[in-house]
């Protein structure tokens, strides 16, 4: 995890990054990979910052890439999560990269279990705004068309564009104020 990327990936990563983002659309980048790495929960905070760093480095010039902390974190120990969270954030700033920064929770990111599972990712403390919590609309838009929310303490409005279409759920209850729909 800590060792060089593998150049020609790396270079073809690149070139399809700057091609997206030469047209001015924004790329999020993630590693897509549920918090695994060769099929093993990653543990080491230490090498998921030194990944994050290394690989920030190499679009932090690109004001057009998102750094994702990670893809859809599942059926790991929450306080792990949010320590993977916090070292892919430290790495990312460590890197000189100012870009936005998506954080990711446990339980797939469905957006019905950030206040249960999830309220712990608040206390994640970016060296550098912004940071924005994510939830996946895969499991999300279900969940907006079938439950009532008793949780709801005022009303906002997320568009998610590339569905084309708005919902009105409640705002997440953390210090966030905004929300990515992604899936």
């Amino acid at each position: 995890m800590t060792g060089p990327f593998d150049t020609a990936y790396l270079k073809n990563l690149t070139t399809i990054v700057d091609h997206i983002t030469g047209k001015g659309a924004n790329v999020i980048l993630d590693p897509h990979n549920y918090g695994r790495y060769f099929d093993k929960i990653i543990t080491s905070t230490s090498d998921f910052q030194t990944w994050w760093k290394n690989f920030a480095t190499q679009f932090k010039s690109n004001s057009k890439v998102i750094f994702d902390t990670n893809n859809e974190y599942n059926t790991m120990d929450q306080t792990l999560v949010l320590n993977l969270n916090q070292a892919a954030i430290n790495g990312i700033r460590a890197a000189g990269a100012t870009q936005t920064i998506f954080v990711e929770g446990n339980q797939w990111s469905g957006a019905w279990s950030w206040p249960d599972v999830n309220d712990n990712m608040k206390v994640c403390t970016p060296p550098l705004s912004p940071m924005t919590p994510v939830a996946n609309t895969t499991r999300l838009l279900p969940t907006l068309l079938t439950r009532s929310y008793t949780k709801c303490t005022s009303t906002s409005t997320l568009t998610a564009p590339v569905l084309h279409l708005t919902v009105s759920p409640p705002p997440l209850e953390s210090s966030a104020s905004r929300l990515l729909l992604s899936g």
